[in-house]
C-alpha cells in the first residue's frame, strides 16, 4: 500500500490551501494511495466534503514550535500519525507550510518516509541562514515541490544562488472548482454595479482593498453599489472593519456571505468586476469576471487578470494601481469587457497532480535525513526550555495550543 500524508495548516472553512488539498486527496485516491490529512488548529466548520474524513485529524502538538517541543510531545504526535500508514510499503510526507517542515522532517524520519516540502505559504517567514542550509539541503535532493523562481528568491532571501534554478519547479494550481449552478441562488437589491471580493477576510490586502471602495463609491455617488464578501476570517474582526467602513456609505449595500461553499454560480454571474489574490482570482476569472488582482505584499492591484497580466500574487514588472482606479476602468470606463469564454480549469489542475507525481519519483532511492535538532543551538534549547517552563506555570495557553479550549 501507498501512503500519502499531508500536513496543512487547517481544513476547516474554505481557502485556496483547502482547494488545493481536497483536490490532490480525490486525485491521490483515483491513483490508488491511501492519503490521510493532518492540521494543527481548527477554527470553524470543515466546509469541503472532501476534507470532512479527515475532520479528526487534529494534532495540536504540530502547532508547537520545535524548540519548544518535548520528546513526550513528539511521541504523542508521531505514534498517532504511525497508526495510518502501518500497512505501507512506499510513504510520502508533505508539509505544506515553511515553519512546518522542520517537524515534519522529524516526522518523515521516524516513519522511514520521503518529505517534500511543497510550501504555499502566501508570505514566507524570515528564514536564517542555517535554516536555508536545510532547504537547499532538500532542493538538492528534488524535495522541494514548490519552487518557482520567485518562491526561491522568497525563502533563501540574501542566501539565493543562481544556480538553485538547476532544480526550479514551477508548479499551477487553479482550484476554481468552487462554484455550484446547483445551489440555492441568493438574492441582492437591484443595483448599478456589483463589485465582489472572493477570499480570506484576514488576507493582509482586504482591509486596504475596503478602504479603495469606498474612495471608489464616494466619488461615484449618484451610483448604487452591491458589494459582496465571500470568506471569512478566524478572529472575526475583520468583519467589523468592513462594516465599519462600507456600512456609512449610502450608496453601498453591503453583503458578508462568510465560508460559504459551494459558492452559488449566480453570485458569481451578477459581479461586474471581482478583486482577489492567489488561487482565488480563478474563481471568477475562470467565469468571465473581470477579475482585479491585489498584490500579496503591497496591497495594491497588478492589474486584471487576463487582460493585464498573468500573474495571481505579486508583481513582476506591473506598475503599482490604486485598486479604485481599475474600479473607475472597470466599471465606468468599461475598459475591460468580458470576452465570452467560460474556462474549465480542473483538466489543468488533474495535469499539474500528474507532475506532482512524477516530480516526487525524482526522489524515489533518496536516503537519510537532515539533522534538524542541529538548526538549533544548545543555548537556543536551553533558553527555549527555561521559556517554556516559565509559561508552563504563569500562561499555558501562550506556548502550549492543546491547552487552549478548541
Amino acid at each position: 500500500m501507498k501512503t500519502y500524508i499531508i500536513f496543512t495548516p487547517e481544513i476547516t472553512n474554505m481557502g485556496g490551501a483547502q482547494m488545493y488539498t481536497a483536490n490532490k486527496v480525490q486525485f491521490l485516491k483515483k491513483k490508488g494511495w491511501n492519503v490521510q490529512v493532518f492540521f494543527p488548529k481548527r477554527k470553524g466548520d470543515v466546509l469541503i466534503p472532501e476534507l470532512k474524513e479527515f475532520e479528526n485529524n487534529l494534532i495540536l502538538e504540530l502547532g508547537i514550535e520545535l524548540r519548544f517541543m518535548t520528546r513526550s510531545m513528539k511521541k504523542s504526535a508521531f505514534q498517532r500519525i504511525e497508526c495510518f500508514c502501518k500497512d505501507s510499503d512506499e510513504i510520502v510526507v508533505e508539509s505544506q507550510i515553511i515553519n512546518h517542515s522542520f517537524l515534519v522532517e522529524e516526522i518523515a524520519a521516524y516513519l522511514g518516509a520521503r518529505h517534500i516540502i511543497n510550501t504555499l505559504d502566501e508570505r514566507i517567514p524570515i528564514c536564517f541562514k542555517k535554516q536555508n542550509v536545510f532547504f537547499e539541503y532538500k532542493l538538492r535532493r528534488w524535495e522541494f515541490q514548490n519552487a518557482g523562481e520567485r518562491r526561491l528568491k522568497q525563502v533563501f532571501g540574501n542566501d539565493y544562488k543562481q544556480e538553485f534554478l538547476a532544480f526550479k519547479n514551477n508548479m499551477v494550481y487553479n482550484c476554481s472548482n468552487v462554484v455550484s449552478e446547483d445551489s440555492q441562488e441568493l438574492t441582492f437589491s437591484d443595483s448599478d454595479s456589483t463589485i465582489l471580493s472572493i477570499g480570506r477576510l484576514d488576507k493582509p490586502y482586504i482591509i486596504p482593498m475596503t478602504e479603495e471602495i469606498k474612495l471608489f463609491a464616494t466619488k461615484h455617488a449618484d451610483k448604487s453599489m452591491n458589494v459582496i464578501y465571500v470568506g471569512g476570517s478566524f478572529t472575526g474582526e475583520e468583519e467589523g472593519k468592513i462594516k465599519s467602513i462600507l456600512e456609512s456609505v449610502n450608496n453601498v449595500n453591503l453583503y458578508m456571505l462568510g465560508y460559504t461553499f459551494p459558492v452559488p454560480f449566480n453570485v458569481i454571474s451578477i459581479a461586474d468586476v471581482a478583486i482577489a489574490c492567489a488561487n482565488s482570482v480563478n474563481v471568477t476569472a475562470d467565469k468571465d469576471v473581470p477579475t482585479i488582482v491585489a498584490d500579496i505584499n503591497d496591497s495594491m492591484a497588478i492589474g486584471v487578470y487576463g487582460y493585464d497580466t498573468e500573474n495571481k500574487f505579486a508583481r513582476v514588472l506591473e506598475p503599482k494601481i490604486a485598486i479604485s482606479k481599475l474600479l473607475e476602468a472597470v466599471l465606468i470606463g468599461k475598459h475591460y469587457p468580458r470576452k465570452g469564454i467560460l474556462t474549465d480549469s480542473m483538466s489543468d489542475e488533474n495535469e499539474a497532480f500528474e507532475r506532482e507525481l512524477a516530480f516526487i519519483e525524482r526522489s524515489k532511492n533518496n536516503t537519510g535525513y537532515y539533522d534538524v535538532k542541529s538548526l538549533m543551538s544548545l543555548k537556543t534549547r536551553i533558553i527555549s526550555r527555561l521559556v517554556w517552563w516559565k509559561y508552563k506555570i504563569l500562561d499555558p495557553k501562550r506556548l502550549d495550543p492543546r491547552r487552549q479550549v478548541i
